[in-house]
């Protein structure tokens, strides 16, 4: 059958019934045939498991693509589950530095408004501190320290500075006759008429009750005595409740000026109201001159003040 190249067998009976004749005549001594066999043997053997084989590497091939896929996707899952966490990590100390954030601008914001407040309550502590309620001038704390800066200032720079000692006549009659309410009116009414005609200069504070004290820098005796002027004719003109219709408010003045000697505040407000007391004693609604004033003032001022004095 193998001599007619194993027509009368199946392709797979082939291969081994070479390898049975070789091993046949090897049995023989007949080596050289046997050689021949067992070689066609191989090549049939290997030509018929060719596609089993071919088809096993193509198997191993796909398994072993299928499993470098696996691992592959497995890395992917791994390197997704750390992404993921880092992710999550990030978020959440995102959120927890917005929320450090917020925080702080929020803890900034009222440190800010506690500092805004606290100047605020500082400010008005000052001005509480500084400023009459009534009237809305300076004090007398206030007043006396404007007043001192201004005689060391026309100290230093030889300027005239005049000091004036003011009081509202009859103050007292007032508050007894129509009560504090319109006293406390003619107050203010008086302090905010007097300021409207005072340079920016000019500082007009209640030194006490009825008694305010006026600073003029840089002004000698004519220019305050145009200045009590304008005051008394802005206080000719004060409105008052209907209760007190008819009331004339007027108020009498102690003037003192000092130009070369740096005297204290002290002296000069017991030269103002030594000059007062003459007022009122003469009649009130006057004004008057310390002896020092007096004695250097033009004969044009004392004739106004005076009366031909």
């Amino acid at each position: 059958m193998l001599d007619r190249d194993g027509a009368e067998l199946s392709p797979r009976q082939i291969a081994p019934s070479y390898f049975l004749r070789a091993r046949s005549q090897s049995a023989l001594r007949d080596h050289p045939s046997a050689y021949q066999d067992l070689n066609r043997f191989v090549q049939r053997n290997w030509a018929e498991t060719e596609p089993d084989r071919a088809q096993q590497a193509d198997v191993a091939t796909a398994r072993l693509d299928a499993d470098r896929e696996i691992a592959r996707n497995a890395a992917l899952e791994r390197e997704l589950a750390l992404t993921t966490e880092r992710l999550v990590r990030r978020r959440q100390e995102l959120r927890f530095t917005v929320t450090i954030i917020a925080l702080g601008g929020l803890l900034m914001a009222l440190l800010a408004w506690m500092l805004i407040a606290n100047l605020r309550y500082r400010r008005e502590l000052m001005r509480l501190a500084e400023q009459d309620s009534l009237t809305g001038l300076p004090n007398r704390r206030r007043t006396a320290e404007k007043a001192t800066t201004a005689l060391a200032s026309a100290a230093v720079r030889l300027r005239p500075v005049t000091i004036a000692l003011i009081d509202l006549d009859h103050f007292k009659s007032i508050n007894d006759n129509y009560g504090h309410m319109v006293g406390d009116h003619v107050l203010r009414e008086f302090a905010g008429l007097s300021v409207s005609v005072l340079r920016a200069s000019d500082t007009l504070g209640r030194w006490g009750g009825e008694e305010f004290l006026l600073i003029l820098p840089d002004t000698d005796l004519d220019c305050a005595v145009a200045t009590i002027h304008r005051m008394r004719s802005a206080t000719a003109n004060m409105q008052l409740p209907d209760i007190a219709r008819g009331l004339q408010v007027s108020f009498s003045v102690g003037l003192a000026t000092r130009d070369q000697a740096a005297q204290s505040l002290d002296e000069v407000i017991a030269a103002a109201d030594a000059a007062l007391y003459e007022a009122k004693n003469e009649g009130r609604n006057l004004v008057r001159l310390d002896h020092e004033t007096y004695r250097v003032a033009a004969s044009s001022v004392l004739r106004a003040l005076y009366g031909g004095a």
